[in-house]
């Protein structure tokens, strides 16, 4: 049905393209891929546990339509397609692919916490949280969805020509307006949904901690974060999201500084500002995204140690202290004996004093700190080295060829 339903409208835009009627042929595809972003935006709104097949390939199905209104309306020039538009689609598409599954994983996530022993009460805790954040999750979605609607029609360079922005080629490089801003207001609905959605899961430790709940460290736990490694390793996931925004306005300027006013970036000039602002606090967002729920659970995992790990570390130490008194006064006898319970209590009060305090290990951080290189650098280019930074790493590039 899906292919069916894209095949029409290709043939659909071509035969209108013939008739001499771009009019009709953008609301056909805008149709199409508002349609189809609505349908998002519904899922964004409340998502299931499982994702639905179908809505995949229909989602997947809005940048070959995208492509066609290029191809139809301007045939084989891509100067003169809007490839942002194109572009977007395909972020939201890709974005998609990345949260769809979150649910899901927060709440596998969850469970295994409960199975092996660090939510206090077990698989119990972990079903009741898991609701609870998912209450969160839904009613964050439709303010933070609702917000990022509102900010993008109030903040771009259509704002002030008012409707006739929707005419207006140097705001919007095709004609019909319309017909790309209401898809393109649905898609960015679809990703403040998601964010909202993964602000609210990022709140897991106050959640933890307002409903009265435990996070138990395991010391000796093999997964080297106390045994809440799983936490690290889905907020990790979940900061992928949050990177799709530096790496799509990252993209974009490296293309507005390789092409300069020339060539197609040359008709996005408007966005080029705006972009150049964005860049900084979107990327400082994505870190974020990452650092703050992690500092949350750091926080209870800490006070755990300092309370119910220190406690017990601070009894092992006067234990010592006596036994070391006693081989100190031995005549010999059973000093084997206590040499080995003297070795097991230090061992035992080393490994308390060491346990992590972050629900990471060595692999996450890397993992992390990796990928934020990649989105710092292109940062601290426009920071210290303005636009010649990207014009030099264009003419690098166009060197390899």
């Amino acid at each position: 049905m899906v292919v069916v339903s894209v095949a029409a409208t290709v043939l659909a835009s071509v035969s209108l393209r013939g008739t001499g009627s771009p009019l009709a042929l953008h609301l056909v595809a805008g149709g199409w891929l508002a349609g189809v972003n609505a349908l998002l935006v519904v899922e964004a709104f409340r998502p299931t546990l499982d994702s639905s097949r179908a809505l995949t390939r229909l989602a997947w199905s809005t940048p070959p339509v995208a492509l066609t209104v290029q191809l139809a309306s301007f045939g084989l020039e891509p100067a003169r397609w809007d490839l942002m538009w194109v572009s977007a689609g395909l972020g939201v598409v890709a974005g998609r692919g990345v949260v769809v599954g979150v649910p899901d994983r927060l709440r596998r996530m969850l469970r295994r916490l409960g199975e092996r022993g660090a939510l206090a009460g077990g698989l119990d805790d972990a079903d009741e949280l898991w609701r609870e954040l998912d209450r969160r999750g839904h009613r964050w979605a439709w303010v933070c969805g609702s917000a990022a609607a509102v900010a993008f029609t109030a903040t771009g360079p259509w704002a002030a020509a008012g409707l006739g922005a929707f005419h207006d080629p140097a705001i919007w490089p095709t004609p019909f307006g319309a017909a790309y801003f209401v898809p393109i207001l649905l898609g960015v609905m679809v990703v403040g949904a998601w964010l909202g959605r993964a602000a609210a899961f990022g709140r897991l430790g106050a959640v933890v901690r307002r409903l009265g709940m435990r996070l138990r460290v395991v010391p000796d736990h093999p997964d080297g974060a106390g045994g809440l490694r799983p936490i690290g390793a889905f907020f990790l996931h979940q900061s992928v999201l949050a990177a799709v925004p530096p790496v799509f306005t990252i993209v974009w300027l490296f293309l507005f500084a390789v092409a300069g006013g020339a060539g197609f970036a040359g008709q996005y000039e408007l966005y080029a500002t705006q972009f150049t602002w964005l860049l900084l606090p979107l990327v400082c967002g994505e870190i974020l995204a990452f650092i703050v729920p992690i500092l949350s659970i750091h926080t209870i995992m800490r006070a755990e140690k300092e309370t119910t790990l220190w406690s017990e570390s601070d009894q092992i130490s006067q234990r010592i202290v006596a036994l070391r008194a006693q081989l100190a006064e031995a005549d010999g006898a059973d000093d084997q004996e206590r040499e080995r319970r003297l070795a097991a209590l230090v061992r035992r009060f080393e490994m308390l004093e060491a346990t992590p305090t972050w629900p990471v290990d060595a692999s996450i951080r890397r993992r992390f700190t990796l990928r934020n290189i990649g989105l710092l650098l292109p940062v601290a280019g426009y920071v210290f080295g303005n636009a010649s930074f990207w014009e030099r790493l264009g003419e690098f590039l166009g060197g390899l060829q």
